[in-house]
This record gives C-alpha cells, sequence and structure tokens, in this order.
C-alpha cells in the first residue's frame, strides 16, 4: 500500500474513518465496534474474503458462497461469546437474497438453535431502482410458531433505505407478540448504508428492540437513486451519474486498505445481490440467480463511472489499474458457468 496514503485519499473523496475497536477475531479478520450515529450498536465485520466481495462484482456463484462464510462466521463467533446463555434464535430470511449472505449456515456451525422464518417483500409499482416511490407490502410469509419466551432475533439482508426489512420486521414483531415470544435485541447483518441503518434503527428501538447492526465492511454511501450502495464515489441518481456530486460512507482504516486497491468508486457494492446467486428460493421453490445479467449490468455500470470520474479532481492514475482488473474479471466471469461444480 506504500504508493497509496489510505487517510490522505478517503479525507479527499469524503471517506469517514473510525477508529474502533475490535472485539472479536482480530484487526486484518474480526468484528469492530464503532461509533455510528444510528440508534444501538454498530460494528464492521472486516477480512479480505468481505473486501472482494464487496469490491468484485464478478464474485458470483460458487466462489460468493464459499467467501461468504468467512465474514458471517466473524459474526457468529462473536455472538456465540457475546452469549451468557444460549438463547433461540428467530432467523428471519428475507427473500429471495437472504440466503446468500450464509449467516444462518455460519449460526448452525456455532451451535445455534435456528427458528426459520421466510418472508418475501414487494413493491407495487416496480423492482430494483424503480422501487422508490412504490409501497412496500409483504407478498408471501411463512412463519412458524414463536411462542415460549426471550429470543434472539437475526436478519440477514441488503439495506438501502431500509423500507423492505422494516415491513419484514414489522410482521414478525406483530407475531412474535401475538404469539408470546420476547425478542428484546435483534442482530442485522448484511450491506448496509448508513441511512438505512439509522430507519431500521429508529424503528426497532420504537418497537422497544435493541439493534445491533453488522456491516460487511462499510457503512455505504446511498446513491440519490436509493438503490446504489457505494463506498465512496459519484452520486447515481434517476437521470444517471451525477460526476459533480461525490458521496462516501463510513468505514475503518483496516477496511478501506483492505479495498483501496480492489474497488472502483462509484460500484454498487452488494451489486444484484440475489442474482449472484446459482440458487435462490422464492418462497414456493428454488430458482436460478441472472447471473450473467448482474455481470451485464455490472461491467455497463463499470464503464459508464469510469467515463464519469476520469476528470474528477480526486481521480488518481492507480485508479486506472482497478478498472482494469475489475473490467477483466467480469469479462472472465461472463466466459464461466459460475454454479456447474469442478470435476474432481
Amino acid at each position: 500500500m506504500s504508493r497509496l496514503n489510505v487517510a490522505g485519499f478517503a479525507e479527499k473523496v469524503g471517506l469517514r474513518l473510525l477508529e474502533g475497536e475490535t472485539v472479536y477475531g482480530s484487526r486484518e479478520a474480526g468484528v469492530i465496534r464503532v461509533r455510528l450515529e444510528v440508534p444501538g450498536e454498530a460494528f464492521i465485520v472486516h477480512s479480505r474474503e468481505g473486501a472482494l466481495i464487496a469490491s468484485s462484482p464478478e464474485i458470483v456463484g460458487r466462489e460468493l458462497d464459499s467467501l461468504s462464510m468467512s465474514p458471517s462466521r466473524l459474526v457468529a463467533g462473536y455472538l456465540k461469546q457475546l452469549e451468557q446463555r444460549s438463547l433461540p434464535v428467530v432467523f428471519v430470511h428475507v427473500l429471495r437474497g437472504s440466503q446468500g449472505y450464509r449467516l444462518d449456515v455460519a449460526l448452525q456451525e456455532f451451535g445455534f438453535d435456528l427458528k426459520k422464518q421466510f418472508l418475501r417483500v414487494a413493491y407495487a409499482g416496480g423492482a430494483g431502482e424503480k422501487h422508490a416511490d412504490a409501497q412496500p407490502h409483504v407478498v408471501n410469509a411463512q412463519v412458524s410458531e414463536l411462542s415460549g419466551g426471550e429470543k434472539t432475533l437475526v436478519v440477514a439482508d441488503t439495506i438501502a433505505t431500509g423500507r423492505t426489512l422494516i415491513q419484514a420486521l414489522s410482521l414478525t414483531l406483530d407475531v412474535a407478540e401475538f404469539q408470546g415470544a420476547q425478542l428484546e435485541r435483534a442482530v442485522i447483518y448484511g450491506f448496509i448504508s448508513e441511512q438505512g441503518a439509522r430507519a431500521v434503527g429508529e424503528f426497532l428501538e420504537k418497537r422497544g428492540v435493541a439493534p445491533f447492526f453488522f456491516a460487511i465492511q462499510d457503512y455505504a454511501a446511498l446513491a440519490s437513486n436509493n438503490y446504489d450502495m457505494p463506498l465512496y464515489g459519484p452520486d447515481i441518481g434517476p437521470a444517471g451519474v451525477d460526476a459533480g456530486k461525490t458521496i462516501a460512507g463510513v468505514t475503518t482504516p483496516e477496511a478501506f486498505k483492505a479495498m483501496a486497491l480492489e474497488y472502483f468508486p462509484g460500484m454498487d457494492q452488494p451489486g444484484d445481490w440475489s442474482e449472484r446467486q446459482c440458487l435462490l428460493f422464492n418462497g414456493f421453490g428454488y430458482e436460478r440467480g441472472r447471473i450473467g445479467e448482474h455481470l451485464g449490468r455490472s461491467l455497463k455500470s463499470l464503464k459508464e463511472l469510469r467515463g464519469a470520474v476520469l476528470k474528477a479532481s480526486w481521480y488518481e492514475g492507480w485508479l486506472e489499474e482497478v478498472y482494469e482488473k475489475r473490467k477483466k474479471g467480469l469479462e472472465r466471469a461472463m466466459e464461466v458457468d459460475a454454479c456447474t461444480p469442478e470435476e474432481g
């Protein structure tokens, strides 16, 4: 990293670097508590694997499944360390992308007893970026028995504005209250924007639930389209890339150092998270993720972003190397089937 002054570049692009407290693992791969102005407690889950997933949209399919286990195991290990007594876990899968985070698998590895719930939230009038003005509603719910005293609520989800998750949590908490379950703590894990964490945290506190946020690598900036979640880079509005406005999120020096030479500015870190996966449970059965579509959109976005930021005051020569790395990675990924098991 001798080529790059991490702190100096972060200041140029407005990225806030927080010195946190490592509560599990190490500074190279661990759970770091940070002081963030959101309700509840905020943590950043930093690992080499998490940095690659957040920076490399070409990581899909079986490789994504494998790498996702590293940050999820860090969270599971910290929660196991934190538990004075082992509480049953109400694990809410927000369909279709939740299972790709692999947190349920990691929790089971660490001996947690999971009661899994499946909810799917849709937006009347559009999906993806088009749902900004639409209203979310639960279209499918498979909620099992929740009674039996105190439990920990856990969710793995991508949180941009937080509207989808709030809708899912609202139904879950209503059912839990009706059935007599006590959900006093909520663990929220995944790619999370700072704005989304604030909205979800405020909702949970109003319902009497203490929020604990675990963000992969950073609390992302949220673009004006209320969809893209970059680490830093040009804003993206309904009309496209706004090269004149730079937005940035919040992370730690260690996490940024791991991402700086891999991440191209403006790229949506989770990408089309659902479509990066081989198989997706939709509430009724499994369907294939549209990996090719994700890769194609990511390549198009990468090229558009480069064209928009080439003349930015903060754009430096080494970012051209990052661009070429991501471009070649996406082109290679488009030539192979990421879901076919390797022979031997």
